[in-house]
């Protein structure tokens, strides 16, 4: 079992809220399920990652490090992978 550190948890966490919040941004609706995330594209991925390359802070807009956008794709791809299995194993 690969445990990983308490930052890095939080950082996964954060990547994931995002991307969440990201869908909700995107999709706006009053619920979403598991099986909503069938429906999701390579292309609404890209435009997320896209999207998340700038962020205000304290009225200052930013731009996230090349670093930090694959982190955020890395927990996508953890996260969908893990999904996927347990689709897969349920079925």
């Amino acid at each position: 079992m690969d445990v990983k550190s308490p930052q890095s948890l939080y950082g996964y966490a954060l990547d994931m809220t995002s991307f969440f919040e990201y869908l909700k941004y995107r999709e706006p609706v009053a619920r979403m399920n598991l099986l909503d995330l069938n429906g999701l594209t390579s292309s609404i991925i890209e435009d997320y990652l896209d999207y998340s390359k700038e962020y205000t802070d304290k009225g200052v807009t930013k731009t996230r490090s090349e670093a930090a956008i694959k982190r955020r794709y890395s927990s996508l791809s953890s996260f969908f992978n893990y999904y996927y299995k347990q689709a897969q194993d349920y079925h």
